[in-house]
């Protein structure tokens, strides 16, 4: 049976570029997301990796 990790990223109160204003812009969130998508992935291939 195959394994399955899930990785979730829990923002800490505010990040220095949300602290600029209140509404982060769409990009600012789409940069954060595919950011973490990588960090997700790399874990993902790391683990599988080592087993």
């Amino acid at each position: 049976m195959e394994k399955t990790y899930v990785f979730t990223y829990v923002p800490s109160a505010k990040t220095e570029e949300s602290e600029q204003s209140d509404e982060p812009s769409n990009v600012e969130v789409a940069a954060v997301e595919a950011k973490w998508r990588v960090i997700d992935y790399i874990l993902k291939q790391i683990l599988i990796k080592t087993g």
